[in-house]
């Protein structure tokens, strides 16, 4: 009988960013479907802390408590659960490897028997968290990918707005040429050789002297 599980995932961010965003447990509740609540000892997760999880499986409510056995930020974490003792306890192991599109992230759960009707309970338990671990990592990936691809374009917005910033405070100089005509719904200001800027109702373009175009 199987008593292990590992499920693997890309995610689009660094090791560190997928690692810290896991490192806060009031994720746990949003990206865990089995997680109803994630409390660390002390308010923070890290080396030898104690955790306490509620979780409901397959409708049944659960309390366990784990501890942490290792933790490397942006390379790995791994827990051990301690209560319930028995029949057997589970060991997580979260691992992320880099890869040229970002980030690898394995799950894996190893059951051991420590009682009577432990090996059955063991290889209950791995198909159970297998599922939960798919569907936990899926929503990582969404939740992080979406919030990376958000502070990217606000990321751009502020450069842009910041060029645009910069190449106005140059119009305001001493021998400044004068705005010129505009098409309707457009202005346009000219703040001396290879500076300008068009600003429309619905996006924002500057031009720089290398002629290279930033717009938001």
């Amino acid at each position: 009988m199987k008593t292990s599980c590992s499920v693997t995932t890309l995610i689009r961010a660094t090791p560190r960013q997928v690692f810290w965003f896991l490192a806060d447990p009031s994720t746990a509740p949003v990206i865990d479907p089995a997680v109803i609540s994630y409390e660390p000892v002390g308010g923070t997760m890290g080396p030898g802390v104690v955790n306490n999880i509620r979780m409901r499986m397959l409708g049944v409510p659960l309390t366990l408590t784990s501890e942490t056995l290792e933790w490397e930020p942006g390379e790995r974490m791994v827990f051990r659960s301690v209560r319930p003792a028995r029949p057997a306890v589970g060991v997580a192991t979260h691992r992320f490897d880099p890869c040229p599109d970002g980030t690898l992230y394995t799950w894996s759960m190893n059951f051991v028997p420590t009682g009577v009707g432990g090996r059955v309970v063991a290889a209950m338990s791995a198909p159970m968290f297998a599922r939960n671990a798919t569907a936990q990592q899926e929503r990582v990936r969404v939740v992080l990918e979406a919030a990376m691809a958000a502070t990217s374009r606000n990321r751009h917005i502020f450069q842009t707005r910041s060029l645009m910033g910069r190449a106005t405070a140059q119009c305001s100089r001493p021998g400044s040429r004068p705005a010129s005509s505009a098409k309707p719904g457009t202005s346009s200001s000219h703040c001396g050789p290879g500076h300008s800027i068009a600003v429309t109702r619905t996006a924002r373009v500057v031009s720089t002297p290398d002629n290279t175009q930033h717009s938001g």
